[in-house]
């Protein structure tokens, strides 16, 4: 998956990045103009042109797509809050990662969950939507909340009429709201929401649906919202501003925080902006070539003047905002050149540029018919590079390999070009030569040639790191179609060690017109099993495929596949009862040894049969995951019932499809309950006008470890599920404000006397309130980078009590990442703390945030458009705002204590299952499992905190070094702890017929005595069971107790 992933990623660069130096082309005729003497090339350089001027079509439709993606941006920065900016980098990371969801699973996914939901259960909310008593002319939303603050449904407004239907509604009370862009949101009834705001959910009114029934009477009239009209003018105050669209943020005049942001589209300067807002703000004017300019024609916060809007039927004129023309760039020059082959034509080349003082990256240039020019580069010395990207990647022609100026593949031997202020520096030429070739034939098992199968090659080291060269002039890709006889052949590769793949699943053609990248279903998808060279059929065990070396210009033959016929496991998922069907089940096929998990998956259809594959033969152990797209009631597990890796039975797959493969699943425990703020008073919820969107963990009693977790919603609810029979504490952990970290029944520490245990069964829903307690200490200190002596925003510094288990939370540079301070420091703050002792650690990963976001936005394009249209992968971010260095700090424990992390897969993809995947529209730092370090060992070098009440501990710092991910995370992590007593969890089911099941905790291997009584204590039975190993049930199956 990771190669694959990459593999991509190369296809599609040279297209992304082609996106900045079209659009930058110059309006004069380009040096390329000499090339047009031959009719053949005159002919080419129209069609050329042709294709041009569509792009420039297509970008100035993006455009007026834009104002809607800006809008959805700011409604969700809004919900960013300051406390949970850090940990969003995990989301991302999840996203990318191999062993993670790919983005597109997770879009399918929670759309078979609203399938399944539809299934299973029949009320419904419906109504219409009018805007002040007419018919919506923009989208609008509405969506259904249960009782506890989750979304259970929604459903868009139609155009025609104005209706709308949300069905498969649970019996229960909802809250219920729209979420637009245009309006005035509101929650029913009457309610205003503005940008979905839920701060007036108290006020809300609840729609009773009962099972099977529809409510249909649940109506809104919304409101349009201000209206602010004004001019844009230059800085004399007269003449209009000619810009295609600006950009109003609407600010808060007391605290500076930005409320909106709204984009309009001048018309000889004139604008006009709705805004769904009540209040007080200062208007900031934003327009290219422009300075940031406050209304009137202030230049900073403190000279602009204040508008009022007081009802959202206002209709505000005059706002005129005169605009200060932009600082004039200091003066650049240019580097001009021709790519070619020796006594080869190129159609399209990419030249980079690098800065010489520390190889970033400056500037690209698109070279159409082998020639480019760089504009507008700052004066200084630069390194250029220069490939042929387009053979590579489309394959079946000469390709080329890249090289620095002058005739260098490394920048120990590249010159150096100067660029001079007002000057071209031309003729910076480069004839690329020919480089190696692989080539081979791809067969199936039986030894028939295959055609139409991608081999790609990459160069593995591009992401190992450590290399002093620039990352772009490390990507070494190239791949190639096979003919009808199964053969292909790659040309052009530098001298490398490359790992080469089969990809069946699709087709993939680049073309110079719209879709640029076309991706089409491939001939074999499906019916073979993509490996790589030589033979390796699981594509995530890329480390174990056998790298090829080649040395330019050589050829290497003879590099063949031999592909497997796909095979599946088929079967049915239901309920412990063996009938009710499980819809929406992932089942994973993990190597029986290493287990790791094979890219392919099935998932239970609403009648729970399933298919999973492709698969080669082999030995397997089969996951049924819950939570993913589905089976949000029900517990994960191996085949045969198992909970656990190593008792999983292991099924085989030898030369055909194995089918009947069944699973029997049950019914997991649930805790919810609300968060209560009242202290001594009267009950009081949390919520979105008070304290919410932090996390609830649930520990197991018995060693400690966390078991789940969810997040507090808009009404102070929260429900973790898919737990498993056990004992459990619930702590209330909240990240921010003036309450402390308080476990159910008012505990103050894990091993507090208050702290209460929570007894379930299967299937068993428990309710836990939590009345926060508060307190005022608090431990401050920085947070840095050792070998840089630089601040890391964004990391985390965590107190945790004597058991390992936190009490508080402290995030670095918090109002510099909500831009609240201009430059960063590194200072954090842990607040809230009762007296008492405390072990703090850093965890700097959330220092990546920044990266991983624009990452996630790439592979985000990638699947939302990014294949249709390639520019979509950098979501308007340009290359050279991209940091490709991914900073690894080793973690530390107060006082310079290394941190080591350990990492399980098994372990990861069972908390993946028991968490879920996050509602789109619930509360939550992340859609899927992070790592966070909720529960930890205290080792036994950690300097202890002691913090009087209310008292304020200063000075605990942290000075981190840099390490590598390898170095992070050392080997699999040792299984679960043991109980530390033995313990009984009540049989399931209950009453039962024919079997019933008991689940015990062992702390040391012993024989067990299981005696059978009736109900007058007559003993009917006796199961003695020897030799049983210590086990507890969240880290094993169940032992099985049968009564025949």
């Amino acid at each position: 998956m990771r190669l694959r992933y990459r593999t991509l990623m190369g296809i599609v660069l040279f297209a992304s990045l082609g996106k900045s130096a079209l659009a930058a082309e110059p309006e004069q005729p380009h040096p390329w103009a000499r090339w047009a003497i031959a009719p053949q090339t005159r002919e080419s350089s129209r069609q050329l042109t042709a294709i041009t001027t569509a792009r420039e079509e297509r970008l100035l439709n993006s455009l007026r797509d834009h104002a809607a993606t800006l809008k959805l941006q700011q409604r969700m920065a809004r919900m960013a809050r300051p406390e949970i900016l850090a940990p969003l980098f995990v989301r991302n990371l999840r996203v990318l990662s191999a062993d993670g969801v790919e983005p597109a699973k997770v879009r399918e996914f929670l759309f078979d969950r609203q399938r399944v939901r539809l299934a299973s259960v029949g009320g419904a909310i419906a109504g219409m939507v009018t805007v002040a008593g007419e018919p919506i002319a923009d989208e609008v939303f509405v969506l259904a909340f249960d009782s506890h603050g989750y979304c259970a449904g929604g459903s868009e407004v139609s155009f025609v009429d104005g209706s709308y239907y949300i069905g498969g509604l649970p019996a229960g009370s909802y809250y219920v709201m729209t979420m637009s862009d245009e309006y005035v949101d509101e929650l029913y009834d009457n309610v205003d929401a503005p940008l979905s705001d839920k701060q007036g959910w108290r006020q809300a009114k609840t729609v009773q649906v009962q099972e099977g029934q529809s409510v249909d009477n649940v109506h809104f009239d919304l409101q349009k919202g201000a209206v602010l009209t004004g001019r844009l003018l230059s800085d004399d105050g007269l003449t209009p501003v000619d810009a295609l669209f600006a950009q109003l943020q609407l600010v808060d005049p007391l605290t500076g925080a930005s409320r909106l942001s709204v984009e309009v589209y001048p018309v000889d300067g004139f604008f006009e902006a709705h805004v769904p807002l009540l209040g007080s703000f200062k208007i900031m004017a934003e327009v290219e070539e422009y300075q940031r300019t406050w209304y009137p024609a202030g230049a900073d916060f403190a000279s602009a003047t204040v508008v009022n809007i007081n009802a959202y039927s206002d209709r505000i004129s005059g706002i005129n905002i005169a605009l200060h023309q932009a600082e004039q760039p200091a003066a650049t020059g240019a580097i001009s050149g021709l790519i070619r082959g020796e006594g080869q034509f190129i159609l399209i080349g990419l030249a980079f540029a690098f800065n010489a003082a520390d190889t970033s990256f400056a500037k690209l240039a698109l070279g159409l018919l082998g020639n480019y020019e760089f504009s507008s580069l700052p004066e200084g010395d630069y390194y250029i590079f220069a490939d042929d990207y387009l053979a590579n990647l489309i394959g079946g022609m000469d390709n080329l390999v890249g090289e620095f100026y002058q005739d260098a593949y490394s920048l120990q031997t590249a010159q150096k070009v100067t660029v001079h202020a007002g000057e071209v520096t031309d003729n910076i030429n480069f004839i690329l030569n020919a480089g190696a070739t692989i080539s081979g034939r791809v067969e199936d098992e039986s030894g028939q040639p295959v055609d139409s199968i991608l081999v790609v090659a990459l160069d593995p080291s591009l992401f190992s790191g450590g290399a002093d060269e620039p990352f772009l002039s490390r990507l070494k890709v190239a791949a190639s179609p096979t003919d009808e006889n199964g053969n292909y052949t790659m040309t052009g590769l530098p001298t490398g060690a490359y790992l080469l793949r089969t990809f069946s699943q699709y087709s993939i053609t680049i073309m110079l017109e719209e879709p640029f990248l076309n991706l089409v279903k491939g001939k074999h998808s499906g019916k073979l099993v993509d490996s790589y060279y030589s033979n390796v059929d699981n594509l995530l065990n890329f480390k174990q495929a056998i790298p090829v070396e080649v040395s330019a210009p050589v050829g290497i033959s003879g590099v063949h596949f031999h592909l497997q016929r796909a095979k599946y496991f088929s079967g049915r998922v239901t309920d412990a009862d063996g009938v009710t069907p499980s819809p929406g089940v992932v089942l994973l096929a993990l190597t029986d040894t290493s287990g790791v998990p094979y890219p392919a998956l099935g998932t239970s259809d609403a009648n729970g049969d399933y298919h999973l594959g492709p698969l080669p033969n082999g030995r397997y152990k089969l996951l049924a995951l819950t939570g993913i797209s589905g089976g949000q009631a029900y517990l994960s597990e191996y085949y045969s019932g198992e909970r656990q890796f190593s008792a999983a039975p292991v099924m085989t797959l030898n030369g055909a499809s194995l089918a009947d493969v069944n699973f029997t699943l049950y019914r997991s425990a649930m805790i919810q309950g609300f968060i209560d703020l009242a202290g001594a008073g009267p009950r009081f919820p949390a919520g979105a006008d008070t304290l919410w969107e932090f996390p609830v963990l649930i520990y197991n009693s018995t060693d400690g470890r966390l078991a789940s977790y969810d997040f507090v919603q808009f009404n102070g609810g929260y429900r973790v599920d898919r737990l498993l029979p056990g004992s459990y504490k619930v702590l209330a952990f909240p990240w921010s404000g003036s309450f402390s970290a308080t476990y159910y029944g008012g505990g103050i520490a894990f091993n507090h006397a208050l702290t209460q245990t929570i007894e379930l069964n299967y299937g068993q829903v428990a309710e836990a309130d939590i009345k926060l307690g508060q307190a005022h200490g608090s431990i401050a200190g920085t947070i840095r980078a050792a070998d840089r002596s630089a601040p890391l925003p964004g990391a985390l510094a965590i107190a945790y009590d004597a058991t390992g288990h936190p009490l508080g939370v402290g995030i670095a540079d918090v109002e510099f990442l909500s831009h609240e301070a201009a430059t960063a420091q590194g200072r954090y703050r842990i607040g809230n703390l009762r007296a008492g002792v405390y072990y703090v650690r850093s965890y700097a990963l959330s220092a990546n945030v920044g990266m991983v976001n624009q990452l996630a936005g790439m592979a985000q394009g990638l699947t939302e458009g990014g294949l249709e249209d390639p520019f979509a992968l950098f979501s308007g971010d340009s290359l050279g705002q991209l940091d490709l260095d991914f900073l690894i700090y080793q973690d530390q424990w107060h006082h310079g204590l290394a941190v080591t992390e350990s990492f399980d897969l098994q372990d990861v993809i069972m908390k993946l299952s028991t968490l879920g995947l996050a509602g789109e529209y619930d509360a939550a730092l992340s859609p899927i499992y992070l790592p966070l370090p909720y529960a930890q060992k205290i080792p036994a070098g950690a300097q202890p905190v002691t913090v009087a009440e209310g008292g304020a501990v200063t000075n605990v710092d942290f000075h981190l070094l840099p390490t590598t991910f390898t170095d992070w995370v050392t080997e699999v992590e040792e299984k679960s702890a043991l109980p530390i007593g033995f313990s009984v969890v009540q049989n399931y089911p209950n009453p039962f017929n024919p079997e019933t099941y008991l689940s015990f905790t062992l702390s040391q291997p012993a024989s067990v005595q299981v005696a059978v009584y009736d109900a007058l204590g007559r003993r009917l039975a006796v199961i003695r069971c020897a030799g049983m190993a210590a086990t507890s049930p969240a880290a094993a199956s169940p032992r099985a107790c049968i009564w025949l």
